[in-house]
């Protein structure tokens, strides 16, 4: 017998889909008391307007991925190998979040071209915060003689999730010129391994 998901949640899903199809500003309560199948005052009751909703989903994702990303940078390791696969991990983490939350990644993305402030907000607490937690791994490794000392571990922490990220970026030119599809996990997760192979390779002291 299948369980019916609590109201909050039914609420949630139907409303991070219709956010991602048409946006914040086009979805309406009823919209969404529609797809979820309640009633209107549900909504109200739990989260007391359609933006409070808005931030909840984004606040919700936001923490629970900064979380996971940030646990795993958090001990220091005693060999080289152990840094690098931390850093492997961590970007993993990262890509599997979008790929079990593309409607999340739409969202955003279509809040940052519409100016928006939600998202905004969010990230300037999860984006700063993961950055710094990865310049400072980056240090220790410097520190440990694993990275090479010429190498600018702040600018590296800077790049590196912009870069992780290009491929979902572009996926419209990917797809009309190169026919790849990253909305593919696998496709998506080789793009991961290989720029973070490409990052390793030029920071590591062999």
């Amino acid at each position: 017998m299948q369980i019916e998901k609590p109201t909050k949640e039914k609420i949630k899903i139907a409303a991070l889909k219709l956010f991602a199809e048409k946006g914040l500003k086009a979805t309406t309560v009823r919209d969404i008391s529609t797809e979820a199948d309640v009633n209107v005052s549900s909504i109200i009751y739990h989260f007391e307007s359609k933006e409070n909703l808005y931030r909840t989903i984004i606040e919700e994702y936001s923490e629970t991925n900064s979380a996971f990303a940030l646990e795993v940078l958090m001990n220091t390791p005693d060999h080289k190998e152990e840094f690098s696969i931390r850093i492997k991990t961590f970007a993993d983490l990262l890509i599997k979040s979008v790929m079990k939350n593309p409607e999340i990644h739409t969202l955003m993305e279509r809040e940052f071209q519409e100016g928006l402030p939600y998202a905004r907000e969010e990230f300037s607490k999860f984006l700063p915060q993961v950055t710094k937690k990865l310049h400072q791994y980056l240090l220790y490794g410097q520190e440990k003689k694993w990275i090479r000392t010429d190498c600018n571990c702040w600018f590296i922490a800077l790049s590196f999730i912009p870069l992780l990220f290009q491929p979902l970026k572009n996926r419209f030119i990917l797809k009309e010129f190169f026919n790849i599809d990253t909305s593919q996990p696998e496709t998506l997760s080789k793009f991961s391994e290989e720029i973070v192979n490409l990052l390793l390779n030029g920071i590591l002291i062999v």
